[in-house]
């Protein structure tokens, strides 16, 4: 029982103490603010601009809804999957209405705007976060090597015990 508490808590010290960031949210800079066509969800907060017909001044509704739900390939944040994000009102200024937003997932948003003549629709696409891409690759090239050397290893050991019989 010893060795279980001790080996836990030396694993919780490795863990809070190492310089990693998994704890600090490192890699999401929040307040760095760009444009839409530099769009990663959950890592920047994206500066919306949408050119809109209208006196200055005059105020504009925005709705944004979220990408709708798939079965297959889900995102990280499913519960956030086709809701409503966003119901503001927003002046227009210099011919657009602009705002900032921290887009939780990737895909195909949508903004419904009204106030100035028909309602208007728009679509906004964020891709997916490239570092996810590349850690997703890493774990399924991981547990291949690991299923391949557990299957090379048991079938070593199989073939040596049928020899020995």
């Amino acid at each position: 029982m010893r060795v279980k508490i001790v080996a836990f808590l030396l694993c919780m010290g490795i863990g809070l103490l190492s310089p990693s960031g998994v704890w600090s949210h490192e890699g999401h800079h929040h307040g760095k603010v760009v444009p839409l066509e530099q769009a990663v969800p959950d890592k920047h907060l994206v500066q919306v601009e949408v050119p809109v017909k209208g006196a200055e001044g005059s105020p504009v509704r925005v709705k944004m809804f979220a990408p709708p739900a798939n079965f297959f390939p889900s995102t990280d944040f499913p519960v956030v999957e086709g809701t409503q994000l966003l119901d503001g009102t927003f002046r227009i200024r210099d011919g657009k209405i602009s705002f900032q937003y921290l887009f939780p997932i990737r895909g195909t948003y949508r903004l419904v705007i009204e106030g100035m003549g028909p309602k208007r629709l728009m679509e906004l696409d964020i891709e997916e976060n490239p570092d996810e891409m590349r850690n997703a690759g890493m774990l399924i090239s991981g547990l291949a090597l690991f299923g391949f050397g557990c299957g090379y290893f048991l079938t070593k050991w199989r073939r040596r015990a049928d020899e020995a019989i």
